[in-house]
């Protein structure tokens, strides 16, 4: 991505950012970290998209830094794994990129 007239790029998904500063080092970054910042909200809308009608007993809570959390019921856990392999390894715009997603299960019971 390259800079415009008035100071402006995009980032590799097209988010539109505003670049004070035109050194390479300080272009590079922002571009590498609004990308960076971009991908977890990306995969948490592909895996709710994908389980949105399909799971009742899965629900999207929010996107915390680079953690996507979701509600679900123990007999939904193994499927809620699945569907998050599955869709956040194939996010557009990257070729034969893959990107590989660290599943962790924290439980409510005490």
């Amino acid at each position: 991505s390259s800079i415009d007239e008035e100071g402006y790029m995009t980032n590799a998904f097209g988010r539109p950012l505003f670049v004070k500063d035109e050194q390479d080092n300080v272009i590079y970054n922002y571009y590498i970290q609004s990308t960076g910042a971009d991908l977890p909200i990306i995969g948490f809308k592909a895996i709710s998209d994908t389980i949105r009608g399909r799971y009742d007993k899965i629900h999207p809570l929010y996107v915390l830094h680079d953690a996507c959390l979701f509600d679900c019921d123990e007999d939904r856990v193994s499927t809620l794994i699945d569907v998050s392999n599955e869709v956040c390894c194939k996010i557009q715009g990257f070729g034969k990129t893959h990107f590989y997603v660290s599943n962790e299960v924290i439980s409510g019971k005490r």
